[in-house]
């Protein structure tokens, strides 16, 4: 879900890329959607709240090394979709998991921005969204998509944040395979007219 966001991120950032494909699409610099995807997130909602909590992490910058427990924060009690209860189970029995982030780690989710706004975007952009999200509310893609320029498709399919089911996958991989193919047979015929295209006199 995260991933989502970097990729986007990495693109406008200058990552050659034909098109993307996003599970899920934050923007940490608006200060909400970093609150949003946490245990603060009715608190996202509040322009005040995020402007304080804004200049909070800024103040803090001297201590960005220091590391405090994930939980205080993040919530993974909904990582998983409700069908796979037994998933779920073992990842909150897992040591692996991170346990500590940095408040440099933290910071960053509210105060970094895109190298291009996405109302400028230009990069093709596939967003695809959890309907069933009980993580992180699932308006939060909705409302960045439709904040998104340039060439774009949406798909909401019903499952919550992450899941081990076959038809989360399949829904998935079609659909980035066909978005993918769509751009790859637009470069190649772009590639063609300039190959056919006469030189100038």
């Amino acid at each position: 879900s995260v991933g989502g966001a970097l990729t986007y991120y990495a693109a406008t950032a200058g990552a050659p890329a034909d098109a993307i494909a996003c599970l899920n699409l934050f923007d940490f610099g608006n200060g909400s959607d970093g609150i949003a995807i946490s245990r603060m997130a009715p608190l996202a909602n509040s322009p005040a709240i995020v402007r304080l909590m804004k200049a909070g992490v800024a103040i803090l910058t001297p201590f960005h090394s220091l590391r405090i427990p994930f939980n205080w924060l993040g919530a993974f009690n909904h990582l998983m979709d409700e069908r796979d209860a037994v998933f779920q189970a073992q990842w909150n029995a897992d040591p692996i998991p991170p346990r500590l982030v940095s408040l440099r780690s933290l910071a960053s989710n509210v105060s970094t921005s895109p190298a291009v706004p996405f109302e400028e975007n230009r990069v093709p952009v596939l967003v695809l969204n959890q309907g069933l999200d009980r993580m992180v509310d699932a308006s939060v893609t909705r409302d960045n998509y439709e904040r998104l320029g340039g060439p774009k498709r949406y798909l909401e399919r019903p499952f919550g944040h992450w899941s081990s089911q076959p038809e989360f996958w399949e829904t998935i991989v079609r659909a980035a395979d066909e978005w993918f193919k769509e751009h790859s047979e637009m470069r190649e015929s772009a590639q063609t007219l300039d190959v056919a295209s006469p030189e100038p006199t």
